[in-house]
């Protein structure tokens, strides 16, 4: 052999030992507060008591962002690097998806919750959203974060949400999309054209039933019952993603929806709340007075002395892993009168202390500018896309900082 021959065949000896080094390297790589990641392949997930952990047994903390109006129009809604204002609306670029979703990645977000279209257009699968959305969950795979889907809307995606969703609990415009309960069973597990069959053979899909959920006590045990048949078809057919159950009332009455036995029955079940302070229009109902210094923010989290709670005492009773999986800051012009924005960021720093502290999760709204009410990043009118972070997505990066890691 030449010795032109050996030298090439020594170079091409070296780049594979240095690519194996740089893949051990990769394959170890910690991001804070989200546990183990590897490269090119996000591990499945599983729960035990308390726990979500992946396939090596590691505890990972699901800790990300919501990336809302991503898919609600045709081609959806993602900034392009150095981008103004609204620029990337309605139009299908993956160059920005990837940019996006690597700046999510460098904040150590590793869990991204998605709505996917209306129930209207997926299941149709018009204009390309089916392979749009496996163009996201696919990225997000490579990235070691996990994609977490969910759908909040029937048919229009501006017109508000149901109170459960199938007929006749859906809105009048929306009546035949999901004619019974059947039909949303079969959206999430049935054997095709389900978004389970679609997406269930990637690893770092997570399932998110549904957007907020609300009605009185008889509608809600109507939709448990749904819930409790989804996990039987997806267990029954070897599908054991994580599958989140958002309490009841609009994600907000964990207790209640306890007290009357919404409790799964099934492996890899996550419970979901979700949690404001101050909204545009006044108080919500938990803390009614404003409260949001730390004391005052746990305790009424675990529901002393308080007529209406989260209680998330009764989760950390019944050993169930939780995850707020909507929860934010308002900006400034939402403040009601008599409040400030600081006192606003520091009730949600709280909150997340406080999730760490519980070794629970959250996804936080949302990945936008400050023009929409719970936007973490700045005004991108005055900055190039992506913008840096507001006081609300500084107190989110402080808190994952802050939260454990494996």
């Amino acid at each position: 052999m030449s010795k032109f021959k050996v030298a090439i065949w020594v170079l091409v000896l070296v780049g594979i030992i240095s690519l194996n080094l740089a893949a051990a390297l990769l394959n170890s790589l910690t991001i804070p507060s989200s546990g183990h990641i590897s490269l090119g392949y996000t591990p499945p997930l599983h729960t035990e008591g308390k726990y979500v952990k992946d396939e090596n047994n590691n505890t990972v903390y699901l800790r990300g962002i919501m990336k809302t109006t991503h898919i609600a129009v045709k081609g959806g809604w993602w900034h392009p690097e150095g981008s103004m204002n609204d620029y990337g609306y309605g139009m299908w670029l993956p160059e920005a998806v990837e940019y996006n979703l690597d700046q999510m990645q460098s904040l150590g977000y590793n869990v991204v919750r998605l709505h996917v279209p209306t129930v209207e257009r997926w299941l149709p699968n018009q204009d390309g959203c089916r392979d749009e959305i496996t163009y996201v969950i696919e990225q997000l795979n490579r990235r070691g974060m996990y994609a977490m889907i969910d759908n909040y809307a029937i048919g229009d995606p501006f017109g508000g949400q149901t109170a459960i969703p199938w007929d006749p609990y859906s809105k009048p415009t929306e009546r035949g999309i999901l004619p019974d309960r059947e039909a949303f069973i079969d959206f999430w597990a049935g054997d095709a054209d389900s978004l389970s069959a679609e997406y269930g053979h990637f690893p770092n899909v997570i399932y998110d039933l549904w957007n907020e959920p609300n009605g009185d006590s008889y509608l809600q045990q109507l939709y448990f019952e749904a819930c409790q048949e989804i996990v039987n078809r997806l267990r029954a057919k070897g599908d054991e993603h994580l599958v989140v159950y958002q309490f009841g009332f609009s994600g907000m009455e964990s207790n209640l929806a306890l007290a009357q036995g919404q409790k799964l029955n099934g492996t890899n079940i996550v419970y979901s709340i979700h949690c404001y302070r101050t909204l545009s229009w006044g108080h919500t109902w938990h803390f009614f007075n404003g409260q949001y210094e730390y004391d005052d923010v746990k305790r009424i989290l675990l529901g002393e002395n308080v007529s209406r709670t989260y209680y998330v005492q009764n989760v950390i009773d019944n050993n169930l892993p939780l995850i707020i999986t909507e929860m934010g800051a308002i900006r400034e012009d939402g403040i009601v009168s008599g409040d400030t924005y600081e006192n606003e960021c520091t009730w949600f720093y709280n909150m997340m202390k406080c999730m760490n502290e519980w070794q629970f999760g959250y996804t936080i709204m949302e990945w936008y500018s400050s023009q929409r009410w719970f936007g973490i990043l700045e005004d991108n009118t005055q900055y190039a896309w992506s913008p840096p972070l507001n006081a609300r997505g500084e107190k989110l990066a402080q808190a994952i900082l802050e939260g454990q890691t494996y």
